[in-house]
């Protein structure tokens, strides 16, 4: 989360990215929804050490996967619940993946990595 807020500034729950989102529908302005309350994949992700990011993201992937595999057997109950959660999970997976990317790709940064080194050897010094 704190990654996410020196990278990509999140205001009043929505977040303006640097290129298009796939998938996602912008707001006004280009503005995207994030850090939603009911966003279970940031509440997943959003205190995790920025190594551990990748794997959660397959797996919930995987997991939008699988129940897309599984939508030709269900009931017709169970295809309604289906078509009310699985979409909102598969464009949360979309965002997070996107988001993830982009502050790799800062982190990447000659800046980035100054910083980063001031900010330790700060903390190593106090």
């Amino acid at each position: 989360e704190g990654m996410i807020h020196e990278a990509h500034p999140i205001v009043c729950g929505v977040w303006k990215p640097k290129g298009e989102v796939p998938g996602m529908k912008p707001t006004h302005n280009g503005l995207v929804p994030f850090n939603n309350a009911s966003d279970e994949i940031f509440e997943a992700l959003r205190d995790l050490h920025s190594s551990q990011v990748g794997g959660i993201l397959h797996q919930k992937s995987l997991s939008v996967k699988a129940a897309y595999d599984r939508r030709k057997e269900l009931q017709i109950r169970e295809f309604r619940d289906f078509l009310q959660q699985v979409p909102e999970r598969h464009r949360l997976v979309t965002l997070h993946t996107y988001v993830a990317k982009e502050l790799i790709a800062a982190a990447k940064t000659p800046a980035y990595r100054r910083r980063l080194d001031m900010e330790h050897n700060a903390i190593l010094q106090s």
